[in-house]
């Protein structure tokens, strides 16, 4: 449970950060700094700090059980601060705006709109605004480095013996010697096809391949990267795993919601989780058994 909340400190921390700011905004609007008293400057300023800090600490608090109760519902941490911080915004630089007949009482609701489609909606996938995205995570696991390998590396083993669940078709390609065509389930009969190509293997240390997407040639850069995993043996049993993601040329809506999730570092404390033999509270593990429910 701890794990999964270091994963989203970044969207715990962005949503109390900016949650946090716009009730200081708005409680300062409505009162001036008169809320706070008559006192010396340094009393007025500690209790000012103090103050904020306890708010954010209970929107982190909040925030944190929305996590554990509701996780599809995380997005909405960063987009409810954000939303607070411009709708306090708006009522101190344009406090006419909320005097608008008909259209005032909505601004907030207009506000909400328009923050989720520029951050997470298709608003801006028509500007082509790319963004890269690079993430290195590991994890210590009690199994050998040949285990280890056999399990993570795709084409060494068997699809049932391969710890991502959601891997459906491994097929060599007869015309490219380490290319391999794949087909990924996401339910309900939705298939993610890709061409994966090894451009390493170090058999049972390192291992890195190519990927990309079967898509419309203009968008191929879009949905192409490497991913890299290596295996490096402890002198006290057990061997370090770390994984390696690129991806080039992202749409700011897929970049922005794997870096909130830390999706690699929830790979990582999924299969932590199963080597261990402990709860799997990642993002990734209760994805793979909803996914397997309709597979």
């Amino acid at each position: 449970m701890l794990r999964l909340i270091y994963r989203q400190r970044r969207r715990l921390l962005f949503g109390s950060f900016f949650g946090t700011l716009a009730l200081m905004m708005m409680v300062l609007d409505m009162g001036g700094l008169g809320v706070l008293g008559t006192y010396p400057t340094w009393i007025l300023v500690t209790t000012l700090v103090l103050t904020s800090l306890v708010v954010a600490t209970c929107i982190f608090a909040v925030s944190a059980l929305l996590i554990l109760l509701l996780p599809n519902w995380r997005m909405m941490i960063e987009l409810t601060g954000l939303v607070t911080f411009a709708s306090a915004s708006m009522s101190v630089v344009f406090p006419a705006a909320y005097e608008v007949p008909l259209i005032g009482s909505f601004w907030p609701f207009i506000l909400t709109v328009m923050i989720f489609s520029v951050i997470y909606g298709e608003v801006l996938d028509r500007f082509r605004i790319w963004v890269d995205y690079r993430s290195k995570r590991s994890f210590v696991s009690p199994k050998s480095a040949q285990e280890l390998w056999t399990e993570l590396v795709p084409g060494e083993a068997p699809i049932a013996d391969h710890w991502d669940s959601m891997l459906y078709m491994l097929e060599p390609d007869p015309d490219e010697p380490d290319s391999y065509a794949v087909q990924y389930t996401h339910g309900g009969s939705v298939y993610e096809h890709q061409t994966m190509t090894y451009l390493k293997k170090d058999a049972p240390h390192f291992a890195k391949y190519h990927h990309v997407g079967e898509v419309d040639p203009k968008n191929r850069s879009l949905v192409e990267g490497t991913y890299e995993i290596e295996i490096t043996p402890r002198d006290k049993g057990g061997c370090k795993v770390t994984f390696t993601a690129s991806r080039n040329l992202m749409l700011h809506r897929q970049a922005l919601a794997l870096w909130f999730d830390d999706h690699l570092g929830d790979q990582a404390d999924h299969l932590r989780a199963r080597h261990l033999g402990r709860s799997d509270w990642s993002q990734s593990g209760r994805l793979r058994r909803k996914i397997s429910q309709y597979v």
